[in-house]
């Protein structure tokens, strides 16, 4: 398991690369389940989800001289973050897609890995 000090390691790489996205409330929503809620809106991060931070995390520890390619499988937001990270580290990308992917999903993918 990660330790604290990977965490910490982790935010000095990613931050110079990411979007400092903000912490919202909504006294409306607290009132209505009871408790204070945070919304980390991550939506705003680039490719609108927080799994870009895991994929640039783990690529910029990659050289891309001796790593130029990276694979993955998914049907969404993570195919999206690694060709979005392959293409800010100078890599490239193979995302292997399910048939029934939905097609806006896919459409993001390939305009991700073009740039």
């Amino acid at each position: 398991l990660p330790a604290f000090a990977d965490v910490v390691a982790a935010a000095a790489r990613l931050g110079p690369h990411i979007v400092r996205t903000p912490v919202v409330r909504s006294a409306s929503f607290d009132a209505r389940v009871g408790r204070e809620v945070f919304f980390k809106c991550e939506n705003l991060q680039t490719g609108g989800a927080f799994k870009y931070r895991g994929a640039l995390n783990v690529l910029l520890q990659l050289d891309p001289a001796k790593t130029p390619l990276v694979i993955t499988h998914s049907s969404g937001n993570h195919g999206n973050a690694l060709a979005l990270a392959a293409r800010a580290r100078g890599m490239r990308a193979i995302v292997v897609i399910p048939r029934d992917s939905a097609r806006s999903k896919i459409a993001a993918i390939e305009a991700a890995r073009r740039g």
